[in-house]
């Protein structure tokens, strides 16, 4: 038996032509929202972003909002009735809340599930994306900083509407090629307070992998025969300064959630 989070209305794949003038993200979000009977959680560092002129040509809401997750790097859901942009990678919930870190040890991982890739990709340095500067009248690049290991800078093939429009996609497309670098694949002993979103770090597993924190992507639930069984599919987190704040937290006594064996 798998459970699934989702509720999309046969509304939201309808395709619309309308476009904003002057509006927040979070503006729009619950503008759309509205229109589907729905309540709107946006992440506070993403939802102020405002948008001199923003359009929606011949698209659905589902995959407009879809589009710009993406551009913000957020991930974009809707649960128990709600639209939610919540900023990707960073452990916290769309209303800003720190949610609670799972220390996974190995007498919670079950043996021989544990796998951790590295990518073997030449890492990206720097992101680079282009705008227009009427001021100026030509294309100006600004650039969002990835992994300080790398050496190759990727550039976005999109020119955008302005300076803090090219800023925001680049340091969103920076943070998901820096979260792509490691990944983790593992199946624990099962745990309902296991879900996307929930960020984990490993203690007492293996050194280089100890601390490392990841956010979870997906987490299937499974019972059979042998007992509660959770899949977890992980990546790191967001940024390496993110690394560093997480790190710092847990020893100023921030919230550790320590999973609990399920009796069989």
């Amino acid at each position: 038996m798998n459970a699934k989070s989702a509720s999309m209305r046969d509304t939201l794949k309808q395709q619309k032509t309308r476009h904003w003038d002057n509006k927040s993200l979070k503006d729009i979000a619950s503008e759309i929202a509205a229109e589907h009977a729905l309540k709107v959680a946006v992440s506070e560092d993403i939802g102020t972003y405002q948008y001199d002129w923003l359009g929606q040509q011949g698209e659905s809401d589902l995959n407009f909002c879809q589009r710009i997750a993406s551009r913000h790097g957020a991930v974009f859901s809707i649960k128990n009735g709600t639209l939610i942009l919540s900023k990707r990678g960073t452990g916290y919930s769309a209303s800003g809340k720190a949610l609670p870190i799972a220390v996974l040890t190995p007498n919670d991982i079950q043996p021989g599930t544990c796998d951790i890739e590295f990518s073997d990709r030449e890492k990206v340095k720097r992101v680079r994306a282009r705008h227009y500067d009427k001021k100026k009248a030509q294309l100006v690049n600004v650039e969002a900083d990835s992994a300080s290991s790398g050496t190759a800078v990727h550039t976005l093939p999109h020119t955008f509407a302005d300076g803090p429009e090219a800023k925001a996609a680049a340091t969103a497309k920076a943070s998901a090629l820096y979260m792509e670098t490691t990944k983790a694949r593992l199946a624990i002993t099962g745990n309902p307070a296991i879900r996307a979103g929930i960020p984990f770090i490993f203690s007492g597993v293996r050194i280089g992998i100890d601390d490392m924190p990841f956010i979870v992507d997906s987490a299937v639930h499974s019972f059979s025969k042998f007992g509660y069984a959770t899949a977890i599919e992980a990546h790191m987190a967001g940024s390496e300064n993110q690394i560093t704040v997480e790190k710092q937290s847990q020893r100023k006594g921030k919230k550790v959630v320590k999973l609990i064996n399920v009796e069989k």
